[in-house]
């Protein structure tokens, strides 16, 4: 079998489902590239998502200590990078209490598309290779990498929100 034919097994065996759950988080992804108001609880759904995403893709595999641990520090690694990414985003309190003005970016939608993608790929590894699925090394392989971007997700949402729950200064007369 070629290469080519191989993808295209691979893509014509794969759900309808993930194809609209792609179409859904490239939509959501790209509006992240317009400038906005929001209000700090929905910036916090797609951070607060992402993590339950991740925490789904650790479930779902091999759970040893080595893999929950992995995926652990993962998450505090990428939460903190991530805190430092939102803080730098430009973000800034919203006029009215609660919100926050996001400039547009891209990363959002590069880190969608990485989360989406690594899943699909891990997913496609354990349906040819279902052996992976009790390897103690690919668990925590994916752990890192699954934690990693959770935790960018979650630092970067927690620190734009902050903003948003500190408010405008208001400058008394």
């Amino acid at each position: 079998m070629t290469t080519t034919a191989f993808i295209i097994e691979i893509v014509r065996g794969t759900p309808r489902w993930v194809w609209a759950l792609l179409a859904l988080v490239l939509y959501l992804g790209y509006t992240s590239t317009k400038d906005r108001t929001i209000d700090v609880r929905r910036l916090l759904i797609m951070p607060l998502a992402m993590v339950g995403v991740s925490l789904s893709s650790l479930i779902a595999g091999h759970v040893s200590v080595e893999a929950a641990t992995a995926w652990l520090a993962a998450l505090s690694l990428g939460a903190a990078s991530g805190a430092r990414l939102g803080l730098a985003s430009g973000a800034e309190p919203g006029e009215q209490p609660m919100t926050v003005r996001l400039p547009g970016e891209w990363l959002s939608l590069v880190l969608i598309i990485v989360m989406f993608a690594s899943r699909y790929v891990f997913a496609v590894i354990l349906a040819i290779a279902p052996g992976y699925a009790s390897d103690p090394g690919f668990a925590v392989v994916r752990s890192l990498l699954i934690g990693g971007l959770g935790g960018l997700f979650l630092g970067r949402g927690i620190a734009m929100a902050s903003l948003g729950f500190r408010g405008r200064s208001v400058v008394a007369p």
